[in-house]
């Protein structure tokens, strides 16, 4: 009977292993002993968060042993009690998401009244946990020379790549330890964030720097309980039991920066970045107390960012226009009759009727000649806004030793605009990120505890294209190009040398992650054993591309009948034509 129940056993941890949850939990252990050196059973290990005045307590097992698992990061003191010895103490010590703490107890033969506190700092060589991991704390990310405000974005992610063991890549991945970025898993409260329809961490789901109490990096000797090689675990704060609050400015503009390659002039940049954040116990006056049991805390965060970019398009000169190509070096032929145009000038009756609704989206020349035509004549700046609000709401509370719960939410909107080539209209941007956490922890007995966690982080990004396309291809009159496409845009004139007037789809994404954690932790004499599942919810959507002007037609023209592009582009001769034909499939959507 005994073995049939180990098989079982087996065959049970062996069928979780692959279904092993995460978890951001810490563990705090450590063997109490007497001045000889001999173990010491039944003693009692009691664990407080400094910071929420909350505690656990268990007993030292036959050999001394004790273990705290299923312990969120904060500032802890371990005591130790037993029958005629001193009280030991071990005061204020910190521990990292998913670290493992070992604190040794040598009691000294004395009165229980009398105590003996350990103040020094405990060894930072990890000896219970071969994972090799490196941390940043919000301490850390302020006083690093780095500014993760700059450049548009509120996001600390790169943060990441000053740690060691950290390698980016040209995509703004990280590879862990010598793993490529694929292999990485990034999380936030223990629920990935993963974007599932890129395989890569949704960057701009971080929540504030204010929020973060850490960012954990771990690879090498990573534990089955994570899946991936690579980890990346950011963690959120938590209220304690003292009010703490802060505001902060950020201000960024142009005064230092240096002009790009072609730029005639700086364009303009002024960012702010401002906010607040308030935590601690949550009580009501009159109605409720939440001293060592509730806290929360709320930080706000906006950004406005109303710079400009430089656009630089090479253009027609205004002769090329009216079809003069005299100071262009070039013979301009009648595709027609394999003659030179007279004057070589092509007649504007000749101009195809697509034409002479196109050219007036190229603007005039504004950089170098303008009598003949150079690549780069059109440089401009233009708006590139980007502004972002967003807030992270977070809140703890233990019902008992044995019950403890936090909940954590998180919203951000990332509006931004971005300029088109030529005169067309600029594109508006709606990002927008939402995340949200609920974690619940059962000390079922001393030696045996659960830890269920669910989530979801859902992400989306749509781009509108201020213009009517629909009309204006109508207005064309294009031949064989269906008249109503599904997705506003325009038809694709790829002109060589010259630049485009071309508009790809504009573009969408959505990402959903939703995921049931929950983890049973068994601690059984010398061993823990540690099972659990992760259960995930993925969805992804976006928008499908097969060539530029996609159901709006595209139009190449290289030169090969006039003898320059613009010129076949003025007679409306391609050397090549195409479109998508998009449909619609049963499930509402275009493919």
């Amino acid at each position: 009977m005994n073995m049939s129940i180990a098989r079982c056993l087996l065959l049970a941890l062996m069928m979780c292993a692959s279904l092993s949850a995460q978890s951001t939990m810490g563990v705090v252990l450590g063997t109490v002993k007497d001045p000889t050196g001999s173990v010491i059973k039944a003693a009692a290990v009691r664990l407080t968060n400094v910071g929420e005045n909350t505690s656990r307590e268990t007993l030292t097992d036959d050999n001394g042993n004790y273990e705290f698992p299923n312990v969120k990061r904060g500032v802890y003191s371990v005591t130790v009690k037993a029958q005629g010895f001193q009280q030991f103490a071990a005061a204020q010590f910190p521990l990292e998401a998913r670290q493992t703490v070992r604190v040794d107890a040598s009691l000294a033969v004395g009165e229980i009244t009398q105590s003996v506190e350990v103040t020094a700092a405990l060894g930072v060589i990890a000896t219970d946990s071969p994972a090799i991991h490196s941390t940043l704390t919000t301490e850390k990310v302020a006083s690093l020379p780095v500014n993760v405000r700059a450049g548009g974005s509120t996001s600390p992610y790169n943060i990441i790549a000053t740690l060691p063991g950290v390698q980016p890549d040209n995509g703004n991945g990280f590879g862990i330890q010598g793993g490529i970025p694929a292999q990485s898993d990034s999380s936030l409260d223990g629920i990935s964030i993963t974007n599932s329809s890129g395989n890569s961490p949704l960057r701009a789901l971080f929540p504030s720097v204010e929020s973060i109490a850490e960012i954990k990096v771990q690879g090498v000797g990573n534990t089955a309980e994570y899946g991936a090689p690579g980890d990346i675990a950011t963690i959120s704060k938590s209220g304690t039991n003292k009010y703490h609050g802060a505001g902060f400015w950020y201000h960024q503009n142009r005064a230092l920066d240096a002009r790009s390659f072609g730029q005639t002039s700086l364009p303009a940049k002024i960012g702010n970045t401002f906010g607040g954040t308030i935590g601690g116990p949550l009580s009501i006056p009159k109605l409720y107390k939440g001293t060592d049991r509730t806290f929360f805390l709320f930080t706000w965060e906006s950004f406005r960012f109303p710079r400009q970019t430089t656009i630089q398009n090479s253009i027609p000169t205004e002769r090329m226009k009216a079809g003069d190509f005299n100071n262009e070096g070039v013979t301009i032929r009648d595709p027609l009759t394999g003659q030179p145009f007279a004057g070589n000038q092509i007649p504007a009756a000749r101009f195809s009727s697509v034409t002479r609704q196109v050219i007036p989206f190229y603007p005039t020349i504004n950089a170098g000649p303008t009598d003949r035509f150079t690549a780069a004549n059109f440089i401009e700046n233009r708006s590139a806004r980007i502004e972002s609000d967003q807030f992270d709401l977070r809140g703890d509370h233990q019902f008992s030793p044995k019950h403890a719960f936090f909940t954590r939410y998180s919203r951000k909107t990332n509006p931004s605009f971005a300029p088109n080539a030529l005169l067309l209209p600029t594109d508006t941007v709606q990002d927008g990120y939402h995340s949200g956490v609920v974690s619940y922890t059962w000390t079922i007995k001393a030696n045996l505890l659960n830890e269920f966690r669910s989530g979801v982080n859902y992400s989306f990004s749509e781009r509108q294209f201020p213009f009517d396309g629909r009309a204006f291809l109508r207005s064309l009159n294009l031949k064989d190009i269906p008249l109503n496409p599904i997705y506003n845009g325009i038809p694709a004139f790829q002109v060589d040398r010259i630049t485009s007037f071309a508009k790809g789809r504009p573009g969408f994404s959505r990402s959903w992650n939703t995921q049931f954690i929950d983890n049973l932790t068994w601690i059984k004499g010398r061993h823990t054993i540690k099972t659990g599942v992760d259960i995930r919810k993925l969805r992804g959507e976006s928008n499908i591309s097969f060539i530029t002007g996609d159901s709006y037609g595209e139009f190449a023209f290289n030169g090969n009948f006039t003898g320059h592009p613009w010129g076949d582009f003025l007679l409306g001769a391609p050397i090549q034509s195409s479109y998508a034909d998009l449909q619609i499939d049963n499930d509402g959507r275009a493919t």
